[in-house]
């Protein structure tokens, strides 16, 4: 004992004695290979430790190891920007212990959706380039991560676990829970601003929370779209720098103006924040938004309301202007067509079934739209050409062949050519027997009657 006391003395006074000195330098030693982070939680290796860190905390929170993978990557991205930046690729092998299945995800890059094989071909390429601009793919690191924890993550929103809720009970106390949060995330917003706390972007904070806010209130609410309408009327003024988040809320505010019927306001949103949601290319949202608003119009005009129905048309057709090549294709292009001849603008009509036509040749509802536009304008030689091209690729004895010889039938009685219209008539007795369309059997039966007798 006394040894070792002495032994710990000399130490101490030799450092003493020396403390005056400049100590020599010594340069840190650099440790090869990845910084561990473990707890009884279990361990994460990356080769920076602030982000096995990360990784870590989210193991300790409940999260499993995909979580803590996506969390401790996104980390490396701020620490190691040079090496693990959002803006690279992402592949993962991912072993699944309770199922013993193993999984792999390619989140490489995707080609820029304007780069196809026609552009290539413009610019004199006849193969893919193996190095230049034409390379170069768009990120799929973060892509990755919302796949992969869609998949196997384990820490959800509340919001998301709604969809896994079916048992009531459960669902309330989610929805109840979540009221919660957004009342103390409200409580801590204000607190700070009282407190003028700098180096918090309160703004950004505040944003977000009212459009979780209006989520919240449609699902709980009765009178849910009518307070989501105000909530979100004055958005784009209360959080002027929040620029990316003012197409979610337009499109929310959008989706309970569809429900209340609010269809001139909704024109007035999508021709005021027009250029804001078409640079948030979301397509596919814009255009299940631009459907609902033409089932609506079709619904408006059964109804009698002629306009509303124009105003909920012409809100449809802005948006789907605003989805462009994003949407739908040759779905998106008749939906287009229909609005446009629903609200008189019979030469965009035209011109788009004309599209859908030269794109399909076999495209019936398009060819019908045709002869409806020709007619329309007054053209009944053209309208009966369609009609007559209609029939022609229609099977003989179907519903839409005897629909396009009525309707060819129809306009050459109202072209005074009655004589042409009885014998084509006529001609359509022997198949008779197969029509079981009592109304079609009716219109036929009437138009005989006017064309013959």
């Amino acid at each position: 004992m006394r040894l070792r006391l002495a032994i710990i003395a000399c130490t101490v006074i030799g450092f003493v004695g020396v403390s005056g000195q400049e100590p020599t330098p010594v340069k840190p030693r650099v440790v090869v290979g990845r910084s561990k982070i473990a707890t009884k939680y279990g361990i994460v290796a990356a080769s920076q430790p602030l982000a096995a860190a990360a990784g870590v905390q989210i193991l300790e929170r409940g999260g499993n190891a995909v979580d803590a993978a996506i969390a401790t990557n996104a980390v490396m991205g701020l620490v190691e920007p040079h090496y693990n930046g959002i803006g690279g690729d992402l592949f993962v092998t991912y072993y699944e212990a309770k199922t013993g299945k193993l999984y792999g995800l390619n989140a490489g890059g995707w080609a820029p959706t304007g780069l196809t094989p026609e552009l290539l071909k413009a610019k004199g390429n006849t193969r893919m380039p193996g190095s230049g601009i034409y390379t170069v793919t768009v990120p799929g690191a973060v892509k990755g991560w919302e796949m992969l924890r869609a998949r196997f993550g384990t820490l959800q929103s509340r919001f998301e676990l709604l969809k896994t809720d079916t048992d009531p009970p459960a669902r309330n106390a989610r929805l109840a829970a979540i009221g919660a949060d957004l009342d103390a995330v409200d409580a801590q917003a204000k607190a700070l601003q009282a407190q003028k706390t700098s180096g918090v972007a309160l703004p950004e904070i505040e944003a977000k929370a009212t459009l979780l806010r209006a989520v919240y209130i449609s699902l709980t609410n009765d009178k849910g779209d009518e307070q989501v309408v105000v909530l979100l009327a004055d958005f784009d003024k209360r959080f002027p720098d929040q620029k990316d988040l003012l197409p979610q809320a337009v499109r929310l505010r959008l989706g309970a103006l569809l429900q209340l019927g609010s269809f001139a306001e909704a024109e007035q949103a999508v021709t005021q924040f027009g250029p804001a949601l078409a640079a948030e290319n979301r397509g596919e949202q814009l255009a299940a938004l631009a459907s609902g608003f033409r089932k609506a119009s079709a619904r408006r005009k059964a109804d009698g309301d002629a306009a509303g129905s124009a105003a909920a048309a012409r809100t449809a057709l802005a948006l789907y202007a605003l989805v462009g090549d994003q949407g739908g294709g040759a779905r998106q292009q008749m939906e287009t067509a229909q609005l446009q001849e629903a609200t008189g603008d019979l030469a965009a009509a035209e011109k788009s079934y004309a599209a859908i036509v030269a794109a399909d040749p076999n495209a019936m509802l398009a060819l019908r739209g045709l002869a409806r536009v020709a007619e329309a304008r007054g053209d009944l030689a053209g309208a009966k050409a369609h009609w007559a091209e209609y029939t022609k690729k229609s099977r003989a004895g179907d519903a839409g062949w005897f629909q396009g010889e009525y309707q060819q039938a129809r306009l050459e009685v109202a072209a005074g050519d009655k004589k042409a219209a009885c014998k084509r008539l006529d001609d359509l007795r022997p198949a008779m027997p197969a029509l079981t369309d009592a109304d079609m059997r009716k219109e036929l039966t009437t138009l005989y009657d006017q064309a013959c007798k």
